[in-house]
């Protein structure tokens, strides 16, 4: 069993708390297959307004859930973004976001280890 880092309370917290909020706010809804789950938030929060915010919604806090899962679970940096790269082309292959944020993910991962990556590409030790 891993120690929970006590410092990610209040944020698993008020993730929480939100998603019991999107629970009262959708209390109406039957059971419905996957596909469905963007439309009933939909109706139930924007009132049938912005089907696309609602798959944002929905996505940001099934990305953000899992993220602090494994924050709180002092899991590896690596295993952390495998993981969320992972449910981000889920999102993307179930139609919930664009191909454009995996892209931008993998951007900005690069972009952050790109002295590692030259490290290792050249045999420099780590990128020092």
């Amino acid at each position: 069993m891993y120690p929970i880092e006590w410092k990610y309370t209040r944020m698993v917290v008020c993730v929480m708390g939100f998603m019991a909020l999107m629970l009262i706010w959708t209390q109406g809804t039957q059971a419905s297959s996957i596909d469905d789950i963007p439309g009933l938030v939909n109706d139930a929060i924007f009132g049938g307004e912005d089907l696309t915010m609602a798959k944002y919604l929905l996505s940001t806090a099934i990305l953000v859930g899992a993220g602090l899962a494994m924050a709180a679970s002092k899991l590896n940096m690596t295993a952390t973004i495998i993981v969320l790269l992972g449910l981000i082309g889920f999102l993307t292959a179930l139609g919930w976001v664009d191909i454009w944020l995996i892209l931008l993910a993998a951007l900005v991962i690069v972009a952050l280890s790109s002295k590692t990556f030259v490290g290792w590409i050249t045999g420099g030790g780590g990128g020092e």
